[in-house]
């Protein structure tokens, strides 16, 4: 049904946008703030690459690995930079409460 999927495909797109944005502003204060212009600038540049890369390479990963695939190693991805985003945002909070990391 093709409402279905336009009801998916903007729930996921809202999901990655929002998930894109919202993590890296939560560790923004982690930064030092003679950093945080270098910070910013390759944050935008790898996330404005990030999201040019799909358009280039899912119709071969679709070909070769099938739509469960991609969306496999998408979940995958997605799990990987979710835990790295809570060791980071871990170590932030132990860094503010003066622990050493």
């Amino acid at each position: 049904n093709v409402y279905v999927f336009f009801a998916f495909f903007f729930l996921s797109w809202t999901l990655n946008t929002t998930y894109g944005v919202s993590i890296p502003v939560m560790i923004y204060n982690g930064i030092p703030q003679d950093a945080v212009g270098k910070y910013t600038a390759w944050r935008m540049l790898i996330f404005t690459f990030g999201n040019a890369i799909p358009g280039f390479v899912l119709g071969l990963l679709t070909e070769k690995w099938g739509t469960l695939g991609v969306l496999l190693v998408s979940a995958v991805s997605f799990l990987i930079c979710g835990l790295s985003y809570i060791v980071v945002l871990k170590n932030k909070k132990s860094f503010q409460n003066g622990e050493k990391i």
